[in-house]
């Protein structure tokens, strides 16, 4: 259980760190697999 919740923690700041990229860096038309989920 707390296995999971680090990994989804873990994909989460992923993701977010992607969100962050995005909204920094122009779109490219290329997403990050990160983002496709």
């Amino acid at each position: 259980m707390r296995r999971r919740s680090n990994v989804g923690a873990s994909l989460l700041a992923k993701a977010a760190v992607a969100i962050a990229q995005g909204q920094a860096l122009p779109p490219t038309g290329t997403t990050p697999p990160v983002f496709r989920l």
